[in-house]
């Protein structure tokens, strides 16, 4: 299994190769993306040119941040894509929406997966700031389900409601977050 910074750093460069020659908005809006406790990505659109450099700042539109293994987990290597990573690093479509995230959205989503060896590892998504020990909302499942649920499927949101009432998601936070995120942005997250 290939290492979390190769499987960013692999991210980062079919993003890049994928927003080449495209016309892009110019933008000052800045995405970070990055794997806890270890290397961070600054990704901008500076001058309508997609530029990817190792970084931090503390500024960003919307931070994305990975526990180590929860990067392999979430891109389903091995499948035939990228999982939800290929909505939550659609870039243009998020800086598109900058207006709509510093009016409305402001918090941290941060999901944590249960693994079959009873290890957790977690995802937080922040808006206009990142608050990874503290979160507005938390969602809490097992692998199994969240693979399930992530696979694009027309039942997801069904199969993601019964999980919810069967006590196999567990919701902690902020519940209208979560329904906001859903009403404004396609995270590409399980069931939402």
């Amino acid at each position: 299994m290939s290492s979390s910074r190769e499987l960013i750093e692999k991210l980062i460069a079919e993003r890049m190769e994928e927003f080449a020659g495209q016309d892009l908005p110019d933008s000052d809006e800045k995405i970070l993306l990055g794997i806890k406790d270890d290397a961070s990505w600054v990704i901008s659109l500076k001058g309508g040119v997609p530029q990817a450099n190792e970084g931090t700042t503390d500024d960003a539109l919307v931070t994305i941040l990975f526990s180590d293994n929860a990067l392999p987990i979430l891109m389903n290597e091995g499948s035939d894509g990228n999982g939800m990573m290929d909505q939550m690093t659609q870039m243009n479509e998020m800086i598109a929406k900058a207006d709509t995230i510093r009016e409305s959205i402001n918090g941290t989503l941060k999901l944590v997966i249960k693994t079959e060896d009873g290890n957790e590892e977690t995802l937080a998504i922040g808006f206009c700031g990142l608050d990874y020990d503290s979160p507005t909302t938390t969602i809490t499942m097992p692998i199994h389900l969240m693979q399930e649920l992530s696979g694009g499927s027309d039942d997801a949101q069904p199969k993601m409601m019964q999980a919810f009432m069967a006590g196999d998601i567990q919701l902690d936070g902020d519940m209208g977050f979560v329904m906001n995120l859903q009403s404004n942005l396609d995270l590409g997250m399980p069931g939402m």
